[in-house]
C-alpha cells in the first residue's frame, strides 16, 4: 500500500452502511429513536417505580444532574430542590410518620407527616440525567443518609 492509497474492508463498490446515527442538540446522548423516512420526536422518558417502593418504610438514593427547573422529586406536599446543571446526590428515608433527606452530605432535614413509598416521584418536567437510582427496603438513619450523599 502506497502513501497515496487508502484501503477499506468491503468489496470496494457497494458503499458504506451506517446504522443508528442520531444528531443531538444537547451535550448528552439520549436513547436511540427509530425513524423511517421522516424526523421523529418523543416525549421525555418517564421514571415509573411505584411497584419498587415499600409503602411502610424505605430509602431512595438518586445521583442526578437536572438541566432546568428547581425540583428533583416530590413526596406529597414536600419537594426536594435541585440546582440546574449541578450534580446532586439525594437520599430520602421515609416511613409512615416522616420523610428525612440529605443532599450532597448536608445535615439531614425532616418533614413530619409526609409518607413516602408510592407517593414519591421524580418531578414531572424535570429534565436531566440520573446516574444512579437505588431503592432500599428499610429507612436509613441520619448518619447513613449523610455518608451516602457525601
Amino acid at each position: 500500500m502506497s502513501a497515496a492509497s487508502t484501503a477499506y474492508i468491503g468489496d470496494g463498490y457497494s458503499g458504506i452502511y451506517i446504522w443508528g446515527a442520531q444528531l443531538e442538540a444537547g451535550d448528552k446522548a439520549t436513547s436511540y429513536i427509530k425513524t423511517e423516512a421522516s424526523q421523529v420526536t418523543r416525549a421525555a422518558d418517564q421514571n415509573l417505580t411505584a411497584a419498587l417502593g415499600q409503602p411502610g418504610a424505605g430509602t431512595i438514593y438518586v445521583d442526578a444532574t437536572v438541566r432546568s427547573g428547581n425540583t428533583l422529586a416530590t413526596s406529597g406536599a414536600t419537594t426536594f430542590p435541585a440546582t440546574a446543571s449541578t450534580r446532586q446526590k439525594t437520599a430520602v428515608a421515609y416511613d409512615a410518620t416522616s420523610t428525612r433527606k440529605s443532599i450532597n452530605g448536608a445535615a439531614v432535614t425532616s418533614s413530619a407527616g409526609t409518607q413516602g413509598g408510592s407517593n414519591i416521584s421524580i418531578a414531572p418536567g424535570a429534565t436531566g440525567w440520573i446516574s444512579k437510582l437505588s431503592i432500599y427496603p428499610q429507612k436509613f438513619g441520619d448518619a447513613h443518609l449523610q455518608s451516602l450523599t457525601a
